[in-house]
């Protein structure tokens, strides 16, 4: 069953822009999940105590297809926010969000679908879900140590495209990498690169064809590049 985990985190006054989200999940042991490690997150406003329907900042689908228990990626959204807030995160089925037994957990939230916003210890849950921001006021630069500051650029174009559209990317290491293409249901239809890189500006074509050589519908994809612990996924329009 899809379900949402959010924490309630209050920044003060100073204005941060995000850089990172850092999360923990594990496979849920109940069956196979529908979508390997897709996670939807975006920021609400948090006031009077609850959720908010607010959205300060969407950002957007990532994948943590290898379950890793340390997973950051890297935020390319340069919007700033400040006050109190809630950071969601959207799991489809049989995917379970972390909590930590030794966390406090009154800024936990947890929701399914149809159930309004709880707080996850009314729910009998204990511990906290292990959610994080790293933060950078803007005219600071200092960062806080939690991923490395290098980010990871994607992005494709022609967009939208008929044809064939060129993904552009950059790597900052020699780490194991993947791009592959989903579809907006989280199910992927081509595996489009696989390798282990070397630091620089790379780029690959996809035909708009899935795995199995068959053309792609039209309609919106995502396409993502995950190396190490970090990933980026954008959108693209494929006409036909």
């Amino acid at each position: 069953m899809p379900i949402k985990v959010a924490v309630e985190m209050d920044l003060g006054d100073q204005d941060y822009r995000v850089h990172a989200l850092r999360f923990q999940m594990a496979l849920d042991t109940w069956g196979d999940p529908y979508s390997l490690g897709m996670v939807y997150s975006r920021i609400n406003r948090f006031a009077d105590g609850a959720i908010t329907d607010e959205v300060l900042m969407d950002l957007g689908y990532c994948y943590n297809i290898d379950y890793s228990p340390d997973f950051t990626t890297v935020i390319q959204d340069t919007t700033t926010i400040s006050g109190q807030i809630a950071v969601i995160l959207e799991f489809e089925e049989y995917q379970n969000i972390i909590f930590d037994n030794n966390a406090i957990c009154g800024h936990t939230w947890i929701t399914e679908p149809g159930r309004p916003w709880t707080d996850a210890l009314a729910r009998g849950i204990i511990g906290a879900a292990d959610i994080r921001l790293q933060l950078q006021a803007p005219t600071s630069a200092a960062f806080d140590p939690l991923v490395p500051a290098a980010k990871l650029k994607l992005s494709n174009r022609p967009n939208p495209f008929i044809e064939n559209t060129e993904i552009h990317y950059s790597l900052k290491d020699n780490s194991l990498y993947t791009i592959s293409i989903y579809n907006l249901k989280g199910q992927k239809i081509r595996s489009l690169v696989q390798g282990k890189g070397q630091a620089g500006n790379f780029s690959a074509i996809w035909d708009g064809k899935d795995d199995a050589g068959k053309q792609a519908a039209s309609g919106v994809y995502l396409y993502c590049v995950i190396t190490g612990n970090q990933s980026a996924t954008r959108r693209m329009v494929l006409i036909r």
